[in-house]
């Protein structure tokens, strides 16, 4: 255990660090002894981490053959309005493909993954505080993502489902909003911390001053933000004053009540189309899976091609040839002719010429 006391500054106030560090100087090495269990307790523990790493990538090895047919089947589907329907995909269209929910699973099991070989690690080894560091954090993001994924199953209730597609009706433009308002939020924080810095310790650094404001955005420790702003100085006393107030009447009275504001629009955008049943223009793709442009295919072989059992087939094999035949149309092969020898090629005008005189005698 470390105290350090920071008087570099010399602004009247002294900082004070507490720094603590981790370490084993028994036999254990780091270890909890349980007593005559301890055995049994970790066979018990490995063989449940074996599971998970075994169920983990298993449903990693699934997922990853999901998103890879929904590529295949992405462009097969892109072939087809190319030629038959004489258009292009939008990206809108293109992301229909991509299953946010797999991407989030795949995430998780390799945070989960990796977690476990971490876990299984520290098991069999002394002790190490980066490593149970690196294994808490994967863990912990692996168990996040488990149960956000479980939303998933939520939208298959309609009056479930409204939480999602709120948030996905109201993300871009929650997005947008963000992007101004950290620019803003960018200009207070510096402003706080090149100013008011020297005279409180919650401006100290960047980011001191940022974890100030963003407790004084959720309207916590303001008292406390005012009275640490040091006295002796009074134009610093006054501009801190004036600005924590303009920071929080900016960002909790017009900030906060438009960011909420976007999201009650979304909200009852979708109360309203559930009320009335009504439903979003469709785009090319949706009428594709809606099936009424099944009068386009008067052809055969087309309708072959383009059916719906030929499409579920799609695997590594036609993505491997689809993308050779790319790479082969892009890069045209020519067979190259062979070098220019004048004694082969004299040699060859002479027989020819022998062979002309034989018959012409």
């Amino acid at each position: 255990v470390s105290i350090t006391f920071d008087n570099s500054r010399h602004t009247g106030q002294v900082y004070i660090y507490l720094s603590t560090v981790i370490s084993y100087v028994t036999l254990c090495n780091g270890r909890v002894i349980h007593g005559d269990g301890t055995l049994t307790v970790s066979i018990i523990i490995f063989v449940i981490d074996i599971l998970v790493l075994l169920m983990c990538i298993a449903s990693l090895i699934l997922c990853c053959r999901a998103l890879l047919r929904a590529y295949l089947l992405k462009l097969e589907t892109m072939e087809f309005v190319r030629n038959v329907l004489g258009s292009e995909l939008i990206l809108n269209d293109q992301l229909e493909f991509l299953n946010f929910w797999y991407v989030m699973i795949v995430t998780n099991d390799v945070c989960i993954i990796c977690g476990t070989l971490f876990k299984i690690t520290i098991e069999f080894r002394d002790f190490d505080n980066d490593l149970f560091t690196k294994s808490g954090i994967l863990l912990g993001i692996g168990a996040l993502l488990v149960y956000v994924g479980v939303l998933r199953y939520f939208c298959f209730f309609s009056k479930y489902n409204i939480l999602i597609l709120t948030i996905k009706k109201s993300l871009p433009n929650i997005l947008r909003f963000m992007s101004c308002a950290a620019v803003l939020y960018a200009g207070f924080l510096i402003a706080g911390w090149v100013i008011i810095g020297p005279y409180s310790l919650k401006f100290r650094t960047l980011g001191k001053s940022s974890e100030a404001l963003f407790s004084l955005l959720n309207g916590d420790d303001m008292f406390a933000t005012f009275f640490t702003i040091n006295d002796s100085n009074t134009i610093i006393k006054v501009f801190g004053t004036a600005y924590i107030y303009v920071f929080v009447s900016l960002f909790i009275y017009v900030v906060l009540s438009l960011f909420i504001a976007i999201i009650m629009d979304a909200y009852e955008v979708i109360r309203d189309r559930y009320r009335s049943q009504e439903t979003e223009e469709k785009s090319l793709l949706q009428l594709l899976c809606a099936g009424q442009s099944h009068d386009l295919l008067d052809d055969e072989e087309k309708q072959f091609h383009y059916s719906s059992t030929n499409l579920l087939k799609l695997d590594c094999c036609n993505l491997f040839r689809r993308l050779t035949e790319r790479f082969r149309n892009c890069f045209h092969v020519t067979r190259q002719q062979p070098s220019y020898n004048s004694l082969e090629n004299s040699n060859t005008m002479n027989n020819v010429h022998d062979d002309n005189h034989v018959v012409n005698t």
